[in-house]
């Protein structure tokens, strides 16, 4: 018993060992973009109604994959920090709604496919003001409340929701990413009926505690996390592959996608549309495209893994889904997936490995493809 409690003893003391020496390996010959953690929770500060919004006034630096980043916000938690609610005379002006891929916080404000949209249009003559409204950790439900708060406030010419897949998951839960938030279900009539969120705390919760926090800060653990993900979106049921958005099997088979509630969903559309139309301005619909969607590279290596038949892989899947039910909302949508495929030379569009959020080249071909969709109504409404 003594040999093998000492040979057990040994094995452990081996392993913690070989885990120091990794975790310095890693520290010391990896960048620390690809491996310092960033708790998102906070850039945030509670909120009764939509559950957390973007502090306030917030000036922070951290690591990204790309870059060592600036991130600030205004007095009301918007991008970028120096816009106003007072509209300039003859300027147009666009808010934008959604989540971490409108944030874009691996990038520089500045290459945001917000900002650089903005560019595009005044190059074109556009007198044009985009408003970053996005929120990290959002789904479509929030996406609504934030609206009902700032469009009445900051009166854009043009709202635009910009969905991402996971938003699908975020809407069934009262609870997501440690932290209370509203919800939405139909009533018998179809009606929007909401839940506030049930706030058992005056703070916003840190992403993990003991234990759990601990390990989010190994810097082994956060370089292995992509692979993670994806092994628990493989071992786990589809509403825990909805809610990390990875959704592969509806691009394969037609019948997946009926699992997401799409009336909610474009209910949620349709009380955008009206909050903006109320207001004074357009309002149109997007969908963030999917590295799944978009990219080749990832999209034959998955279907070599998963033995799928490659021409039976229909990229289109969810962002025919999208815009059904915003045609059924009686809201304009601009489809993306198709663009974007067919620039296989500029991509990757995405921040491969490391996770699915946009790189540089996929914020800019987005900021041109908005650019170009919206050029002549924006024109005329600035005359």
């Amino acid at each position: 018993m003594r040999r093998l409690l000492g040979n057990a003893g040994l094995v452990v003391l081996s392993l913690a060992v070989a885990l120091v020496l990794l975790e310095l390996g890693v520290r010391l010959l990896v960048p620390e973009g690809l491996w310092r953690f960033r708790d998102s929770t906070r850039d945030w500060t509670l909120d009764p109604e939509v559950g957390w919004v973007n502090r306030p006034a917030l000036d922070v630096e951290s690591s990204s994959p790309t870059a060592r980043v600036r991130f600030q916000t205004n007095s009301d938690g918007l991008i970028p920090a120096g816009v106003v609610r007072a509209k300039k005379p003859d300027v147009v002006r666009i808010m934008i709604f959604g989540d971490s891929m409108v944030v874009g916080r691996d990038l520089p404000q500045s290459a945001n496919y917000s900002a650089r949209l903005e560019a595009l249009l005044r190059e074109r003559g556009i007198a044009a003001e985009i408003i970053n409204a996005g929120v990290a950790g959002y789904s479509t439900d929030q996406a609504l409340l934030l609206m009902q708060r700032w469009v009445p406030r900051y009166r854009p010419d043009l709202v635009i929701f910009a969905s991402t897949s996971n938003d699908f998951g975020g809407n069934a839960l009262r609870v997501a990413n440690y932290q209370a938030k509203p919800m939405f279900r139909l009533d018998g009539n179809g009606r929007l009926v909401l839940s506030p969120p049930e706030l058992v705390a005056n703070q916003i919760q840190p992403y993990g505690s003991g234990p759990r926090s601990w390990i989010q800060h190994w810097a082994l653990y956060r370089l292995l996390q992509p692979r993670i993900i994806m092994l628990r979106s493989r071992l786990g049921g589809w509403e825990q592959r909805m809610l990390l958005g990875v959704m592969d099997e509806v691009y394969i088979e037609p019948r997946a996608a009926d699992r997401v509630d799409w009336p909610l969903f474009s209910a949620l559309l349709t009380q955008m549309r009206e909050v903006a139309n109320q207001n004074g301005a357009e309002f149109l619909v997007i969908a963030h495209p999917e590295v799944g969607e978009v990219w080749d590279p990832y999209i034959d290596r998955m279907c070599e893994a998963r033995g799928w038949p490659r021409d039976r892989y229909d990229r289109f899947a969810l962002e025919r889904h999208v815009a059904e039910a915003a045609e059924q909302a009686s809201v304009r949508f601009v489809p993306l997936v198709a663009e974007f495929s067919a620039h296989q030379d500029r991509g990757p569009f995405h921040l491969l490995p490391r996770d699915g959020h946009l790189s540089a080249a996929g914020h800019q071909l987005l900021a041109e493809r908005l650019a170009d969709h919206l050029s002549d109504q924006l024109a005329s409404m600035q005359h």
